[in-house]
């Protein structure tokens, strides 16, 4: 039986940057729900979303293999990684 992965839920907050060159410039912070590792990145655009999953994914302290999806993408999320439940995360599916 095949199963299908839930997503985990990652809050983006536009943010300013500090560049290679000391000036400021527009970025993305974006925090992950389940553990609150938060990245950041240069821009604001599409790809730097997806450059801030990348990076999760990297970076996860878990060492979890996650799909990460953002505040629009939450008929993906389960009460768990949306930060509903009050205790621990149950045996998944």
């Amino acid at each position: 039986m095949r199963h299908r992965n839930k997503a985990v839920l990652v809050v983006f907050e536009e943010t300013e940057l500090i560049n290679e060159n000391g000036r400021e410039v527009q970025g993305l912070q974006a925090t992950c729900r389940r553990c609150d590792l938060a990245v950041v990145a240069f821009g604001t655009s599409a790809a730097s979303h997806n450059y801030c999953f990348i990076l999760l994914h990297q970076q996860c302290p878990h060492h979890e293999n996650n799909y990460y999806a953002d505040e629009l993408d939450t008929d993906d999320l389960d009460d768990w990684d949306l930060g509903r439940n009050t205790g621990e995360p149950g045996p998944r599916a």
